[in-house]
């Protein structure tokens, strides 16, 4: 088997794990196995990411049309 992906949070502009740096495995439903983990976030976590959100959003994102807000999450997906 491929090695396994290990994903992050997207929290203030950067790609972090928990502050626990806790982990939950996901698994594969057709077989049962673990393909990936997750990141499992905390309260402090949350909050970290709220008041991120906040903030960017009074700065500037509230100010980006519909359109670009749509291209910068495109990016973050990719």
């Amino acid at each position: 088997m491929s090695e396994i992906p290990h994903f992050k949070m997207f929290i203030n502009g950067e790609w972090v794990n928990s502050s626990s740096n806790k982990k939950i495995e996901t698994l594969n439903p057709e077989n049962n196995e673990v393909w990936a983990t997750v990141p499992e976030a905390n309260e402090q976590d949350v909050d970290h990411a709220v008041k991120s959100a906040q903030k960017a959003f009074d700065n500037s994102w509230s100010t980006l049309h519909p359109r670009e807000r749509a291209k910068y999450l495109r990016l973050i997906a990719d």
